[in-house]
């Protein structure tokens, strides 16, 4: 869903190798550019201050390109699985969680997270 995604820092994960790993495996992408957090948002994530986080992106639904990314993910949900890809360690702590919250909620979301190392 973002053009680089880099989790705190982390290497860059380029869409494009991962599409086309994925099409190997034979799993279809797609690819939405949805509006990102704004700069104060990112912020709030930082410091750990989800509920601040959620009330300044809530304000990103309002923007003509989340409307039509929201209808989109909502129109190919209704007829397939559906996978949201996320960075982060935690899917509560992205806002793509929040994205899917607010335009997905007719749908079951499980989020996996990886084990923690012993």
């Amino acid at each position: 869903m973002c053009d680089r995604c880099r989790s705190r820092g982390g290497p860059a994960f380029p869409k494009t190798s991962f599409a086309g790993a994925v099409r190997e495996a034979g799993i279809e992408y797609r690819h939405f550019k949805t509006p990102g957090a704004p700069a104060d948002g990112r912020a709030a994530a930082r410091r750990g201050d989800h509920a601040c986080l959620a009330r300044i992106y809530a304000g990103q639904f309002e923007l003509p390109e989340a409307i039509a990314v929201g209808a989109a993910l909502a129109d190919l949900a209704a007829t397939r699985k559906v996978a949201l890809l996320s960075c982060e360690r935690a899917a509560c702590e992205y806002h793509h969680t929040l994205l899917r919250e607010a335009v997905l909620l007719v749908f079951a979301a499980i989020d996996l997270e990886p084990d923690d190392p012993a």
